[in-house]
């Protein structure tokens, strides 16, 4: 017989588990392993306390576990793999509430409190977070989004799993609480993310009520300062919050140093917790007295006891009923890991970087941030595909090229915590720094000789010794010497420059450039190879940064760079030796990029955006017909290259070869052929730029290289490498077979531990010398490392990661810093919407309509649902206002539904109407496209007709394009134009905007018998307020300051949030996604719109009210400014009598 334990009921699990533990304890004695060493438990998180107070639930690594209330051992009771947060206990302390992204997006369960299976309550796509429990214990709340795009406040009947909806507002609602007796809700309304607990602004989050019975809103705040979770004491006596009372430094003048947060911190400075009570003069009193850091957060009350739990640092405090000390929880968390920390896997896909070595035989690439190679040609073996694994590194090993010989790859990793430049050895993956300065470098490249190595670096452009940023060449292990024929000096033409210095004589020529009928010529002796310092011969910002190649003959040097008072890059040349002034050769304020050098050394090539976009070349010397003329044609030198260079008129003698723009990888062979991929395949040109082919019609290619007689290309696709042969007739590229798979298998080891380790020090990192304010808002970040770094032992889940990421970021209170979490492989459900408004006050049977808005399917005769309506079906299943109601609209794709409507709450006598139900991007649109028909129709019908109205939803490019549209559609002939930014998120096209409104026409263009045109045509002369509000944001909160600063328009509405910085993306090693605020900006007087939101000329409110009412206070007060600026000027206009 096998003997069965019992299975252990709920309530004797802890006992068990603690027996275990004293076992363990007894074990030392007899045993070979020492006695196990009990660490507390640090970075417990979003505490919250039973009803009595005596127990605490709280997250770790991923899980929820509950403790003793004063610490102690705790137990988990849920464990899974995806993150589960927020928990709550219900008002009899039997249950918790929780929210998981188990489902593939957040959703709402419970679980018993001593452990147990965990109940799924919500099913929807869109996200639901559980903030609170009725007080009987009947209802959960949560805020989501569902029926409107306005946010929502729900209530979910935990038995029957029927939600309604509490109130709607347009601004965000959050952390809504209910009062101890259930007669009213507190909550946040609008605020930036949680992680940023100092911002001050228009956008703060404020306390708010909600009276249950009556849906009475009232505001308890009304400042710039966040309020984070509100929740009620114990017996109604006040609402707790997390806030400050003092404004810390953020963003600094231009040009100034940012004030020391550190040095001038305090308690009303940091986010402490703070106790409002009730009633018009009351008063709100600090209850902590932290400093320093993000302070107090996720504090959580005692429903009957009044203790307040809340965490602050890496630990969870406790604050008794009636006292004003806390005391630090010490817990204690034992359990293993849920998943292997390593995974195993063979990848045949996702290469990043490729590049050829330069006999064609091995392709080098970047695959999961290591270094790898795979031979071409393959033997015919059973392990043939097995790709060789170079490096083996946790973080980023990447920007790579080859030397000369192919016996060293040199790279570009953050394996000492910036990027610096290494050198691999091919044979035995030795790896050896080059350039170990504390600076980032990028984008080495091996000159000609292949005897040395150019590279950008980083940082400001000063004095060699203090600042670094540059283009720094470096002396490396060059091949072996070739005969070199010693070059006869030819006499310099007319108004050319000086030659630069010439290379030594020992100096053997590169084996590409050596012609294959070259006389012979004595073989020189190398000198032995010596390891000097890189020498800056460049000294540039990074932000000025661009391109650069060699000239063939190794004496000069062309690169990129953008201009000190414009946005435009222009190719510049100098000697390779830095002894000599560079010469601005293209002087035009637009882009030029890719400055590439013919090998006959006659010409330089480079893409730019001068008289058209395309592929541009420059003669060096002054040539002998007119361009069309001229029968140019590559012909190998049979003599070592000698450059010369005249730079009288430079400009002049650019001409443009073909149109069709180089995208990337611009390649001029040793045999004439011009290379470069377009539009994502792969492109050749003829050397006078007469024929332009499309050697690849596949689309996708990237990261071209060629081999040395440029017969074969080699490039990535779809994350795969392939080869093309290329047939070539009289030097030029006249067509291409089809690509050549080069398949490979790599065996990948990943661990997750160290990737988020790695992915922390290169976050921390990048922002450490990239952030666009060196002082980092006074901040001391290397502190801040020093803080958050421990408490990556808490982190289980991606969410965890990228929420200790954003905390440790929000505390250099800079906007467009966010961080993402890296994808999950569960997949969520998607959820259609049916496009109508629910009646949240029909129980049922069925669903009760309560509107169909315009454009939405349900309005339209073939498929019409009216108000009142009842749907009793969807694809044969009963349908009521509950959760079950997801299951039937998720994952339904684009086919139709059917639904069963009638005009009575019965089956009996409904028709079928079906259609393709929405997306949420649809459904949205919908709402946007409606309103802002009706505030248009608002303005026309205001003003009798004389001003126009154009929204503009976003600052990107399809939104220029649709204003240009709009300005016209709406404006031809109106007298005025009121330009809406509210609700903006933001993007990049504000200038753009602000230089065509400003362009005012000067004259008349009039045809006999014709009406008068402006000249010029693109222009605007009339009166024009812009409307903006909270949510206008970033290049949203430009877009209204330079209307003003350039004297176009008025600002009616609300302040913008400061949320304003030029930003670019950051990809982890573990898949993170992040933000990294680059450039600051700032008004004319040097204060920051970084913190420092636009003020509008008028200041008009618009309350939660008008909005649900489809009133618009703003938008009527600029129609009220807007017609009296029109009478005066017509009054200014009447000639007087």
């Amino acid at each position: 017989m096998i003997r069965r334990f019992p299975r252990p009921n709920s309530q004797f699990i802890v006992p068990v588990v603690a027996g275990l533990c004293v076992a363990v304890s007894l074990a030392p004695a007899q045993a070979q392993l020492p006695a196990p060493v009990s660490k507390p438990a640090i970075g417990a998180r979003m505490p919250a306390l039973s009803p009595d107070g005596k127990k605490l639930a709280f997250v770790y690594r991923g899980d929820v576990w509950v403790s003793d209330s004063t610490g102690g051992r705790a137990y988990p009771v849920t464990q899974h793999a995806e993150m589960d947060a927020y928990p709550i206990f219900s008002p009899d302390g039997q249950w918790i509430a929780f929210s998981s992204i188990r489902s593939g997006n957040w959703d709402i369960y419970v679980v018993p409190a001593t452990g147990g299976t965990a109940r799924q309550m919500t099913f929807s796509s869109g996200g639901e977070i559980a903030t609170d429990w009725s007080p009987d214990g009947k209802n959960l709340l949560f805020t989501a989004t569902r029926d409107t795009p306005d946010s929502t406040l729900f209530s979910l009947d935990v038995a029957t799993l029927r939600f309604k909806a509490l109130t709607r507002d347009y601004k965000p609602i959050s952390q809504a609480a209910y009062s101890p007796d259930g007669t009213s809700i507190v909550y946040s309304r609008h605020g930036f993310p949680w992680t940023r607990p100092r911002y001050t602004g228009s956008a703060a989050a404020q306390i708010w009520t909600l009276g249950v019975s009556n849906s009475k809103t009232t505001s308890l705040t009304q400042n710039e300062y966040q309020h984070l979770w509100p929740r009620y004491m114990a017996g109604n006596k006040g609402i707790v919050a997390v806030s400050v009372a003092q404004t810390t430094p953020s963003a600094p003048m231009m040009g100034k140093p940012a004030l020391s947060v550190t040095a001038l911190d305090n308690a009303d400075r940091t986010p402490n917790l703070w106790l409002y009570p009730e009633g018009k003069d009351a008063k709100p009193r600090r209850l902590t007295d932290f400093v320093g850091g993000s302070g107090v957060r996720f504090p959580a009350v005692a429903r009957l006891s009044g203790d307040i739990v809340f965490e602050c640092g890496d630990d969870l405090y406790l604050m008794r009923s009636g006292s004003t000390k806390s005391q630090k929880l010490v817990l204690q968390c034992g359990g293993e890991d849920k998943e292997n920390n390593i995974s195993r896997e063979v990848l045949t896909t996702g290469v990043e970087e490729a590049m050829i070595s330069p006999d064609g035989a091995t392709f080098g690439f970047v695959l999961r941030g290591d270094l790898w190679s795979i031979p071409v040609e393959k033997a015919k073996t059973r392990n043939a595909d097995i790709a060789t694994r170079l490096t083996d590194y946790v973080g980023f090993d990447r920007d790579f090229t080859w030397s000369a010989d192919g016996k060293t790859i040199y790279f570009i990793s953050d394996r000492a915590n910036n990027d610096r430049l290494y050198a691999l050895d091919a044979a035995t993956h030795d790896v050896k720094p080059v350039w170990d300065g504390n600076a980032d470098a990028s984008g080495p490249k091996i000159s000609p000789d292949g005897k040395q190595i150019g590279f950008w670096v980083s940082g400001p452009a000063g004095p060699d010794g203090k600042d670094t940023g540059g283009l720094y060449i470096k002396s490396i292990p060059g091949p072996a010497p070739t005969a070199t024929p010693t070059p006869t000096p030819a006499p310099a033409a007319p108004g050319t420059a000086p030659a630069a210095p010439a290379a030594p004589a020992t100096a053997p020529a590169a084996p590409e450039a050596k012609a294959a009928d070259a006389p012979a010529a004595p073989t020189v002796p190398a000198e032995p190879f010596v390891d000097t310092p890189a020498k800056r011969i460049v000294a540039l910002p990074q932000n000025m940064q661009g391109d650069f190649s060699w000239s063939p003959d190794m004496k000069w040097i062309a690169y990129t760079r953008r201009g000190v008072e414009s946005t435009g890059y222009n190719v510049w040349i100098m000697p390779a030796d830095g002894s000599g002034k560079a010469v601005n050769v293209t002087r035009l304020n637009t882009y030029h990029s890719m400055p590439r050098w013919s090998p006959d050394g006659k010409y330089l090539f480079f893409v730019a955006d001068r008289s058209g976009s395309g592929l541009y070349v420059l003669p060096l010397q002054p040539e002998d017909a007119r361009a069309d003329e001229l029968e140019t044609k590559f012909e190998k030198p049979k003599t070592p290259v000698k450059v010369e260079i005249n730079f009288e008129d430079t400009p002049q003698r650019i001409r443009l070869l073909t149109s069709q723009r180089p995208d990337s990888d611009l390649i001029l062979t040793n045999g004439g052929q011009i290379y470069f991929l377009s539009a994502g395949d792969v492109w050749s040109c003829s050397y006078d730029g007469k024929e332009a082919k499309r050697l690849s019609t596949v689309g996708g290619i990237s990261q071209l290289s060629v081999s040395a007689d440029g017969k074969t290309l080699y490039f990535m696709r779809d994350g795969g490498l392939q080869s093309m042969k290329v047939r070539i007739a009289d030097n030029i590229a006249t067509g291409g077979d089809t690509p050549a798979p080069v398949t490979f298998s790599a065996a990948f080891e990943r661990d997750v531990r160290a990737e988020h380790k790695a992915a922390f020090t290169q976050f921390w990192r990048s922002y450490n010398t990239r952030f666009y304010d060196g002082g980092f808002h006074g901040r001391d970040w290397a502190a801040t490392r020093d803080r958050y770094e421990p408490l990556l032992d808490s982190v289980a889940t991606n969410f965890e990661f990228a929420t200790l990421l954003n905390r440790m970021v929000g505390e250099l209170e800079a906007s467009h810093s966010e961080v993402g979490a890296a994808p999950s492989d569960v997949k969520g459900p998607s959820t259609r919407y049916l496009g109508i408004n629910y009646d949240y006050s029909y129980v049922g049977p069925g669903l009760r309509v309560a509107g169909v808005p315009k454009r939405a399917p349900g309005s339209y005769a073939k498929t019409l649902i009216k108000p009142g309506d009842y749907i009793m079906a969807i694809d044969g299943q009963d349908v009521t206002l509950d959760e079950n109601l997801f299951k039937v609209l998720n994952d339904k794709g684009d086919r139709d539904f059917e639904l069963l409507v009638n005009s009575k709450p019965s089956k009996e006598g409904a028709r079928t109407v079906k259609f393709k139900a929405l997306a949420w991007g649809d459904w949205t649109d919908i709402y946007y496209r409606n309103r802002t028909e009706r505030l248009r129709r608002m303005v026309e019908e205001g003003s009798n007709n004389k001003l126009a109205y154009v929204h503009i939803a976003g600052m990107g490019g399809p939104n220029q394009t649709t204003f240009d549209r709009e300005l016209y559609e709406y404006a031809d002939g109106k007298e005025g134009v009121i330009i809406d930014v509210r609700f903006n998120g933001g993007g990049n096209i504000s200038d753009n905007i602000i230089n065509w409104l400003g362009t005012k026409p000067y004259g008349n263009y009039v045809p006999r018998d014709g009406s008068p045109d402006p000249a010029p045509g693109r222009g605007w002369d009339k009166p024009i307020i812009v409307l903006m509000n909270e949510n206008s944001m970033s290049n949203a909160e430009m877009f209204p300051y330079g209307m003003r600063a350039a004297g176009l328009a008025k600002l009616v509405g609300m302040p913008t949030p400061g949320y304003v910085i030029w930003t670019t993306s950051l990809g982890l090693v573990d898949g993170t996604s992040a933000r990294m605020p680059l450039s600051g900006v700032f008004r004319k007087d040097g204060t920051p719109m970084e913190d420092m939101g636009e003020q509008p000329d008028v200041l008009v409110p618009m309350s939660n009210e008008d909005w649900q009412s489809n009133q618009d206070p703003q938008l009527a007060k600029a129609i009220e400014i807007l017609l009296k600026d029109l009478s005066t000027k017509a009054d200014a206009k009447t000639p007087k009598p």
